[in-house]
């Protein structure tokens, strides 16, 4: 029995390429994660990766082509996890700016950590502390942080629009043939005169 387990965990050790917490990593995997625990694992694991690696740590080092480092761990990561690179970068942002429980509900799979990166963007720790210990509280923990964003004020500025109009209309004569745009302004003039 054992000759048979030592010989599944050299094989499975081989497949990994020798790695030993690639090996831990692949019998986790058969668990059920959800892509928020799976990003700030490997948002986790990109940390203590990038630690380990000697050589610069500028980010905007470009590697190869357009790749700089920071992207290139970055896809490692998502690759090992299997969780899209956006992910590990929003679970890196929640690492980098949020409290330890944000952290802890993203891990504990009782937030989004797409959720979890508004909250760590919009709110300082101290802020986010009492937040998330409010929402852990409550039934739908997800749903009392939305209720906690700050709302964005939308107010409506003529100027800005008109702006918009303008650009909008001059955009959309540049790329009509020349010899439709006097067809096109009389329209235009006739629809304005309703308005008036």
């Amino acid at each position: 029995m054992t000759t048979r387990l030592r010989s599944f965990c050299d094989d499975e050790l081989i497949e990994t390429g020798g790695d030993p917490w690639a090996f831990v990593w692949s019998t986790m995997m058969r668990k059920n994660h959800s892509k928020s625990q799976l990003s700030i694992f490997a948002a986790e694991w990109k940390q203590s990766a990038s630690k380990q690696k000697p050589g610069p740590k500028k980010k905007d080092e470009a590697i190869a082509g357009n790749v700089t480092r920071n992207r290139q761990n970055r896809d490692l990561a998502s690759d090992k996890f299997g969780v899209c690179g956006s992910y590990v970068s929003r679970a890196k942002n929640v690492l980098e700016k949020g409290c330890k429980q944000l952290q802890q509900a993203v891990r504990d799979d009782r937030v989004p950590v797409s959720l979890a990166e508004k909250v760590a963007k919009s709110l300082d720790v101290e802020e986010q502390q009492e937040v998330v210990a409010v929402a852990m509280a409550s039934e739908k923990p997800a749903n009392a942080l939305r209720e906690a964003l700050p709302k964005r004020e939308t107010k409506f500025d003529e100027d800005d629009e008109s702006i918009f109009i303008n650009n909008w209309v001059r955009n959309r004569l540049d790329k009509c043939p020349k010899r439709f745009r006097a067809d096109i302004i009389s329209y235009l003039r006739s629809m304005l005169k309703e308005f008036d």
